[in-house]
Parts: structure tokens; C-alpha cells; sequence
């Protein structure tokens, strides 16, 4: 994805016609708009509250999905003008030419159920991606790019054997029957300990011996290291890694924010700064329910945009402790932090939005999670933040006045 800039933005012709299979472009559109209609000025957090609640669109799995067959067919202009109808039909059609099955495993749902469901679907699992890849006959990289734009997720994950496989399959154009046959063939390996030197949790040295696969002996030397190697933590280790670094620099500075009103004695030593207060200096905009807990986001009027992307001290812990994986929001989030934080108050816009654009894509590119997407809500929500004066101000007011409808008390 091509790499947006604040020129991008601010000289973008909002009255040229769009599709709705223009994601990107209606994002671009969206923020120009803002900035025409006058953002970063004491209105902002206001504007861009609206914004959100009034005019931005969930872009679904089932979107991306309907949008590629649309092209696929070389056809231009409005996806939706194909019926739903049609779609499956394409679909089922192209399952039955590359001798697809309709699932990786035993199922009674009909087919043209399943079809249905991915061609509508807020999303999918990860497996469904990559049987949609061998059904319709996908290039490799469109399956990455469904991966992490369609998804929002990390591309194909090389320390697990099954998607090694799928990536195998894929990348040599072998079909889905093939897949299944060496998945299981893995099923039926006995560990073997290896002595290979190296990090074996490294995700670059791992995917470095995938990528390296020429053939099927290649493919099950491989699948025999990922077996005999010990998988203590089960995610990317260079996420955990990036989250690590992002964390430590985001502490300090929230730590060091929350002191400056302290003398000496009065002062928080840097190992006391627990998570819980972290979140609430990111989250200085939401109040606090009778339990000294900040509100939930799904009690938010923008919960389909917000919720699930919030940074809280349970994610926190969960993340550092390995009991969950890192998603490209919490990295983005930390990002944002940081740059906010360590922008001097006098930084051009221009150069402080461009500043976060360039260090999200260089963290998401290190953690395989494809670039910024202005079509995501949440990430568009970033990107308004930082088209104002002072993007946490405007960051904690949008959550805070996304709850001054609500009544509850959770």
C-alpha cells in the first residue's frame, strides 16, 4: 500500500467522483475534508467525533472479498452493482474448477451457506483466507495482502506449520488436495530434537528458512524444525519485541509527564509506574466508573469503531506475559503516544503527521503486518488526531464524548 503523507491529504480534490470499491481514496477524502472545513482549530476533537460517528464506513471482510472478484472478472467502476446472488455463484463456480473443497475439515454446512457468509462477514478466520487463496486461484501475494488489509492481521505466520504449508502450496502453485495431504503427513511426524544453531524464536530467522523452500524435501525439513523446536511463546517474537521497546519508551514518558507537577520527595520512581496508570494518562479522556475502573468501550456510541483496539492494563499484562498476541493496534497506538508525546508543542502538523505515518509503516513492516490502511476507522482516527494542534487532547476528548450518551455505570 502506497505510503500516505499529509500533502497526499491536504491537496486532495474532494470533488472528484468516487466508487465504493475506492477505500483508500474515500479515507483520503474523508481527512481532506476535515482540513477543509477548518480541523486543528478549537472545534477539532468535536469535528472529528462527528466525523467518525457521521460518515465513516466499516470496510468488511465480505468488501475486500466481493471487490477482488469484481476486478478479478476485469470489470471497472462499482462492485456492488454485481448481486450477492452472482457473487456465490462466481465463487462456487471457481471452488469447483480448482477442485477446492468447501472447508479444511468436515462440515454439513452447505456451500452456497458458507459462500454466503464469507462474501458478507465482518471478517473471517485466518484458515478461511487461505482456502479463498487455493478456491480462487490467488497469486501468493494477494493472499498476504488479504492478510493484512482485509483481516488487519500479521501475514503468513512461518511458525506455524500449517501455514507454512498453505504458504508453500500457494507460492508453487499446488492446489488445496495437496495442502491437505501434507498437513497430514505433519500430523503423523515424530519430534525429532534439533540442534540447529541460531535463535529458533527469531521470526526473521524462521522465515528465513521458509522462504529458502525450493521443493517438497525443503518443505518437510522444514515442518520437522518447527516440530522439534520449542515454542514457548507461540506468536512473533519481534512483535513481542517491537511492543516491548514501543512500551518501555511510552512508560518513561507518561512517567516522566506524571512527575513534572512532583518535587523530589513527591516523585514516582519509574518501577512503581504500574500499567493501570499508563492507561489512564493514554486514556486521560474517559472517566472512571464507581470501581476507579475507566469505562468500558463498549459502552461508547463509536464501540464498532473503538472497541477491541483499546491498550488497557489487562492487554498489557496479557501481552508481556505471552497470553495473548500483539495486534498491529496496540503497536500503532504506542506509536501514537510516543510521537505525541516527544513532538514539541510548536511541530508543524505536516512534519508531525508525516513523522507518525513513517514510524507506523517502519513498525508494521518489521512485524510483517503490511502499511497504515486510511480505509480502517481506527487507524483513520489516528491520522484525524494528528491533523490537530494536540493529537492526545484531541484523542481523549473523541473517546470522552463518546460516552456522554450513555447512562449506564459499568
Amino acid at each position: 500500500m502506497k505510503k500516505i503523507t499529509y500533502d497526499d491529504i491536504s491537496n486532495y480534490d474532494t470533488e472528484q467522483t468516487l466508487h465504493p470499491s475506492d477505500f483508500t481514496r474515500i479515507g483520503q477524502s474523508r481527512l481532506a475534508r476535515l482540513i477543509e472545513d477548518g480541523l486543528s482549530e478549537d472545534d477539532d476533537s468535536d469535528m472529528i467525533y462527528h466525523c467518525l460517528k457521521n460518515n465513516m464506513q466499516m470496510v468488511s471482510f465480505g468488501d475486500y472479498l466481493r471487490r477482488y472478484i469484481f476486478r478479478r472478472l476485469g470489470r471497472t467502476g462499482d462492485y456492488t452493482s454485481i448481486s450477492l446472488h452472482e457473487y456465490r455463484q462466481i465463487l462456487m463456480e471457481s471452488f469447483r474448477e480448482t477442485y477446492t473443497p468447501r472447508s479444511f475439515h468436515k462440515t454439513t454446512t452447505r456451500f452456497s451457506t458458507l459462500a454466503e457468509g464469507w462474501l458478507t462477514k465482518p471478517s473471517v478466520s485466518r484458515e478461511t483466507v487461505f482456502l479463498l487463496g487455493f478456491g480462487l486461484n490467488m497469486p501468493l501475494e494477494d493472499v498476504s495482502a488479504f492478510l493484512t488489509d482485509a483481516l488487519k492481521e500479521q501475514d503468513f505466520n512461518t511458525y506455524d506449520p500449517r501455514e507454512v504449508i498453505f504458504w508453500y502450496c500457494l507460492k508453487n502453485r499446488k492446489g488445496a488436495g495437496e495442502a491437505i495431504h501434507y498437513l497430514e503427513e505433519y500430523d503423523r511426524m515424530d519430534f525429532e530434537e534439533d540442534h540447529t544453531q541460531g535463535d529458533p524464536d527469531s521470526t526473521i530467522v524462521i522465515r528465513e528458512k521458509v522462504f529458502r523452500m525450493k521443493d517438497e524435501k525443503d518443505l518437510k525439513a522444514g515442518l520437522r524444525y518447527l516440530l522439534s523446536t520449542e515454542r514457548s511463546y507461540p506468536f512473533s517474537r519481534t512483535c513481542l519485541r517491537t511492543f516491548q521497546e514501543l512500551y518501555q519508551e511510552a512508560r518513561m514518558l507518561a512517567w516522566e509527564s506524571e512527575n513534572e507537577t512532583f518535587d523530589n520527595k513527591q516523585a514516582k520512581k519509574l518501577a512503581d509506574f504500574s500499567h493501570g496508570e499508563f492507561e489512564k494518562k493514554l486514556y486521560a479522556g474517559i472517566s472512571a466508573d464507581r470501581s476507579g475502573n475507566l469505562r468500558k468501550a463498549s459502552a461508547s456510541d463509536l464501540q464498532k469503531f473503538l472497541s477491541q483496539k483499546r491498550l488497557s492494563r489487562q492487554r498489557i499484562s496479557q501481552i508481556l506475559s505471552g497470553k495473548t498476541r500483539v495486534s498491529r493496534y496496540d503497536l500503532m497506538t504506542l506509536v501514537f503516544y510516543n510521537i505525541s508525546m516527544e513532538c514539541d508543542p510548536d511541530t508543524k502538523t505536516e512534519k508531525r503527521f508525516n513523522a507518525f505515518v513513517s514510524a507506523v509503516n517502519e513498525v508494521l513492516d518489521r512485524c510483517y503486518m503490511g502499511r497504515l490502511n486510511i480505509a480502517n476507522p481506527y487507524e483513520s482516527f489516528l491520522l484525524m488526531c494528528m491533523l490537530t494542534n494536540g493529537p492526545l487532547i484531541a484523542f481523549g476528548d473523541v473517546w470522552d464524548y463518546s460516552y456522554e450518551n450513555d447512562q449506564g455505570d459499568e
